[in-house]
């Protein structure tokens, strides 16, 4: 089952602070336009088949405190300068994708993190690396 991007466009979705997908057999890439739920505080989407890139789109969730993406296959780099202004993240599970590169400096920089979880992946720590 896709996610459908047009579902999370401005006017097609309510204001909502939390959203629980995860374990519903989800296929395809992340739409970008979830980027623009500004309100998300939750965002669960683990345990599903999607596959691509982490969206850039995602700094647009400048209220978000837990993302949560693991058990996925998911591919290429945690985007850099979405913690420049995600700053309130306290949880962020990205472990089961095949995730590349170095951890953002920008996540590092998250005094409320107390949750990072990539158990399976390839990003490398210690903050600052990239």
């Amino acid at each position: 089952m896709l996610i459908y991007s047009s579902f999370f466009r401005a006017g097609h979705c309510f204001p909502t602070a939390h959203l629980f997908l995860q374990g519903n057999a989800l296929s395809g890439p992340i739409p970008t336009s979830m980027g623009s739920l500004s309100t998300l505080i939750d965002l669960r989407l683990s345990e599903n088949s999607l596959i691509g890139t982490i969206p850039t789109e995602f700094a647009g969730l400048v209220r978000l405190e837990n993302l949560y993406l693991s058990d996925n296959k998911l591919t290429g780099v945690i985007p850099p300068l979405m913690f420049n202004s995600v700053t309130r993240l306290m949880e962020l599970c990205v472990a089961g994708n095949q995730l590349k590169g170095s951890l953002p400096t920008s996540l590092g920089k998250l005094g409320d993190l107390s949750t990072y979880d990539n158990a399976a992946g390839d990003s490398r720590g210690p903050w600052g690396n990239g």
